[in-house]
C-alpha cells in the first residue's frame, strides 16, 4: 500500500496544510480518503491524476472532508480531450446519498450526470466490503451525526483511518493491531474538544489497540507550534510521525 497525504489540516486552512484528503493505492486501485476543499489542486501538485481515481471514501459530510467532490465530478465531465469510461464509486456513511442528491439539485447536469461512465453512490457503516485484492471496513466514529472511520486491508497490511473522532469503541476496534494508524490529532491537551483527539488521547488509544505505527494528522494551526511527538510518546511506545501535505508513505 502507498499513501500520499494531500491534506493534513482542517477547515482552518494554511499554506502548510490543506483540508482533509489522502490518496491510497491498493495494487492497481486508486482511492481517495475524504476530499476536502483544495484536494484537487493538491493532487496535481503531488503528480496524482484525478482522472484515474476509482473510489472516494468520505468519512462524513463536513465541508473540509467533502467540499471537492463537486469539483472532482465536474473535472471528470468537462476536462477537454478526456472521456472517462471506467466506473467511479463514492462511498460514505448514512445520509451520504442525500448529500449527493442535494449537490445534484444545486448544480444539475454540470456535475452529477456522469457522461460515458457509471457513477455509483453507496452508503456503508459498521460493515465490510470485500473486493478482488483488498477489503474495507467502515466503523462508526464519535464526531458528527454519522461519521465513518475506515480500515483497509491489502497484501497482509492494514491501514486504519480514524477521520474526525473522539475516543470510542468504534475507534478502538478500527485501530486494533493496525500496521499504520492515520489518526486525527486536532487540538492540544489543554484545549481538548468533544469529537476530536489530542496528542495524549491519540497516543493512549493507539497504544491500547496495539498499533504498530502512528501517523498523526488533521492539525489545527496551533498544533504546529507544539511538540506533538514528545507529548504523544509519553503514552505510546511505537513509531510516531507527523503528517505533512504531499508526503508519501509506504505501508
Amino acid at each position: 500500500m502507498e499513501l500520499v497525504i494531500l491534506g493534513s489540516g482542517t477547515c482552518a486552512v494554511t499554506l502548510r496544510r490543506s483540508a482533509s484528503c489522502y490518496y491510497l493505492r491498493l495494487r492497481q486501485t486508486h482511492v481517495l480518503l475524504d476530499i476536502g476543499f483544495g484536494a484537487i489542486r493538491r493532487m496535481v501538485e503531488a503528480g496524482i491524476d484525478y482522472r484515474e481515481i476509482d473510489y472516494v471514501f468520505c468519512s462524513h459530510r463536513h465541508p473540509d472532508h467533502v467540499a471537492d467532490l463537486g469539483p472532482l465530478l465536474m473535472a471528470l465531465r468537462h476536462t477537454p480531450g478526456f472521456q472517462r469510461q471506467k466506473p467511479l464509486t463514492l462511498i460514505g456513511p448514512p445520509g451520504f446519498r442525500r448529500h449527493m442528491d442535494c449537490l445534484s439539485e444545486l448544480c444539475g447536469d454540470w456535475i452529477i450526470a456522469a457522461k460515458g461512465y457509471d457513477l455509483r453512490v453507496e452508503e456503508m457503516q459498521n460493515e465490510t466490503k470485500i473486493f478482488d485484492n483488498w477489503q474495507v471496513t467502515a466503523l462508526s466514529m464519535s464526531h458528527f451525526q454519522f461519521t465513518n472511520g475506515y480500515r483497509f486491508q491489502c497484501q497482509e497490511k492494514t491501514l486504519s483511518y480514524s477521520a474526525d473522532t473522539g475516543v470510542c469503541d468504534g475507534l478502538r476496534s478500527l485501530l486494533q493491531g493496525a500496521d499504520l494508524a492515520l489518526l486525527e490529532c486536532s487540538f492540544p491537551d489543554n484545549q481538548s474538544m468533544e469529537g476530536h483527539l489530542t496528542p495524549t488521547s491519540a497516543g493512549l488509544v493507539a497504544e491500547q489497540a496495539g498499533c504498530k505505527r502512528l501517523l498523526l494528522t488533521h492539525f489545527y494551526p496551533m498544533m504546529d507550534d507544539l511538540d506533538v511527538i514528545g507529548t504523544c510518546s509519553q503514552v505510546y511506545n511505537g513509531r510516531i510521525e507527523i503528517a505533512e501535505d504531499l508526503r508519501k508513505v509506504i505501508i
